[in-house]
């Protein structure tokens, strides 16, 4: 009888003709065996319940134990380093040149506590095309789980990585953290031409502002009409950037005129389809945080290194960047747990990043998996110790 089920580790559903007599499936996608507990299909007797898997293969935990030990080369911290540098480059993009997040909340009514899906995020549809990085924020489940621990959501966001600046700068232009929906940031990193760089970030709002004008204001906005188009000129962290009002919830900030061309298109999501599938099928759908870069030759990029500074990397990151070709981060806040995908240059490198996760990643709860070019890491903890261990992985790689 055909049994339906769902691998934990990169959410792949199939079906097995029958329950397997060890109790164990293997992902057809990432590889990694697990315990079945699918729904099957048809009604079955009622059976002995399943052995835990490690009684059933005494040797599956030797054999980790044993990779885990094997000597951690220096390409093991390059293949993850570059995908979560290149996500870094996009954050630091955002934040340096000006990027939002959002502050202090006031004790009103807030968003949902559940996350939205990240393929389903309005904002993505006013990203420019091709963008081959992507970030996010939903501060709904941000605020419900600092309630439910005591926690002051301002804090715990500057404990997680958002700069203290780009809270200030919220709380200038009027805008509370319960007001927000989720807010998105896309940057296309050009081979070489740096007239090719676009960005966008996306504020999507629960409510239409009750102040625009304060909002524009503080802003500095100049208005330009053009062929029946409203945009603005605004000046953001010392930089100039366009504004456009995408809907009465929407609004989207530009590195160029061009970047506002999605958001007055009619806000049709155009990722590549390779970014589009890691977010569907690498990411919880719960993720409320959440970074990923494209696969590409990162290291062969020119604007790299512009960037990797920008961002406080090191120039020597460039040889570490040639391992890597992909990765994704997501974090949940019921429970919190963290979980990042890398995608490396070759099956070679990506079995010693999971080797390397096994090493570094110990711990109730922690998974490692991922098969060939790919690496994965799912852990338990609190925002902060789930960025703190990332950190300790790019420091790793800079060695």
């Amino acid at each position: 009888m055909s049994v339906r089920v769902s691998c934990p580790y990169c959410n792949t559903g199939f079906t097995l003709p029958e329950l397997p007599p060890t109790g164990r499936a293997t992902c057809p996608r990432c590889g990694d065996s697990f315990p079945v507990r699918g729904r099957v299909e048809e009604q079955e007797p009622a059976g002995p319940a399943a052995q835990p898997p490690d009684t059933q293969h005494p040797s599956l935990s030797t054999r980790r134990s044993q990779r885990a030990r094997r000597s951690v080369a220096r390409a093991v911290g390059i293949g993850l380093a570059m995908g979560l540098v290149g996500i870094g480059i996009g954050l630091a993009v955002v934040y340096v040149r000006g990027g939002f997040r959002h502050p202090a909340p006031e004790p009103e009514p807030g968003p949902s506590a559940t996350a939205t899906p990240p393929t389903e995020l309005r904002g993505l549809g006013y990203l420019p095309p091709g963008s081959n990085i992507v970030v996010a924020v939903q501060p709904g489940p941000v605020l419900a789980y600092a309630a439910r621990t005591n926690q002051d959501p301002r804090e715990l966001l500057i404990k997680a990585g958002v700069p203290a600046s780009v809270l200030a700068t919220l709380d200038r232009l009027g805008i509370t953290l319960p007001q927000v929906d989720h807010i998105v940031a896309g940057a296309l990193i050009p081979d070489a031409d740096l007239r090719e760089f676009r960005l966008s970030v996306a504020l999507v709002l629960r409510h239409p502002l009750a102040d625009e004008d304060r909002f524009l204001d503080q802003l500095k906005a100049h208005r330009v009409s053009q062929g029946g188009k409203t945009r603005y000129k605004v000046e953001l962290a010392g930089l100039q950037w366009w504004l456009t009002r995408a809907s009465e919830t929407a609004w989207v900030f530009g590195w160029t005129e061009k970047d506002l061309d999605p958001a007055e298109n009619g806000g049709k999501t155009q990722l590549a389809a390779g970014l589009r599938e890691m977010l569907g099928e690498k990411l919880p759908a719960d993720a409320a945080v959440w970074a990923a870069a494209d696969s590409a030759r990162w290291a062969e990029k020119k604007p790299v290194e512009v960037l990797l500074e920008l961002a406080g990397g090191k120039k020597d990151w460039l040889a570490v960047l040639n391992k890597g070709q992909a990765a994704v981060a997501g974090l949940t806040f019921d429970p919190p747990r963290l979980r990042v995908f890398v995608r490396c240059s070759d099956a070679d490198t990506g079995e010693k990043v999971r080797a390397y996760f096994a090493k570094k990643a110990t711990g109730d709860g922690v998974r490692v998996g991922g098969a060939g070019e790919w690496a994965m890491l799912d852990t338990p903890g609190d925002p902060q110790t789930g960025f703190a261990a990332l950190k300790g992985f790019l420091d790793d790689a800079g060695k």
